[in-house]
């Protein structure tokens, strides 16, 4: 990352967030970062998605360590509306990346029940290493 010396501190002097919905933008946008040398944290690059849209992209940055944000608008409901009708309208693939998530999530509940069948019930823990 770009920085420069204060002292013995060293500052990033600039970060930027790929706020997108568009698997192909962020896909890009790793594989860049990759090339350029650019570490997956602590790089001043961050990514960022609406809460429910493209999920499945986010779970998967953060698995692989990259610094992840989801928003959630909020306020009143004739406000909040049309704002989410315009991301959904401009994600018209949304419903390619729900069937995604779900086939993920029918995935991951399988996992789950063989791993709690092959221990008699006792899990070791979620995909993020979370016990249960």
């Amino acid at each position: 990352p770009a920085t420069h010396e204060t002292g013995t501190l060293q500052r990033r002097s600039t970060a930027v967030m790929l706020a997108s919905h568009n698997e192909k933008s962020v896909e890009r946008a790793v594989r860049l970062m990759g090339e350029l040398g650019i570490p997956r944290s602590d790089s001043g690059v961050y990514f960022g998605q609406l809460q429910g849209m493209c999920d499945h992209v986010s779970y998967l940055l953060g698995q692989k360590e990259y610094a992840v944000y989801k928003y959630l608008p909020y306020g009143p409901v004739k406000e909040v509306m049309p704002y989410l009708l315009r991301r959904a309208e401009e994600n018209g693939d949304l419903m390619s990346g729900v069937w995604k998530e779900r086939k993920m999530m029918s995935s991951e509940l399988k996992r789950r029940a063989f791993d709690a069948f092959r221990l008699g019930g006792k899990s070791k823990g979620d995909s993020y290493g979370v016990a249960h």
